[in-house]
């Protein structure tokens, strides 16, 4: 359990601006849709159009999207 503590670790921040990304909430608020599924649905368009985001790789050479 001590050795855990010795192990390397960092925190990066980066402030960001949320303004359209909140009024799209609230619109969609009354509805039931959460911050949790606006942040899900995004992350599905983003890997759409990034699949190798999705890819495996399994011999430390190739990339297998999936």
């Amino acid at each position: 359990m001590v050795e855990s503590l010795s192990v390397l670790t960092f925190r990066v921040g980066n402030p960001v601006t949320t303004n359209a990304p909140h009024a799209v909430y609230e619109k969609v608020k009354p509805k039931g849709v959460t911050i949790t599924n606006l942040l899900l649905k995004a992350a599905a368009m983003a890997l759409v159009q990034h699949l190798v985001v999705n890819a495996s790789c399994i011999d430390g050479k190739s990339f297998y999207l999936q």
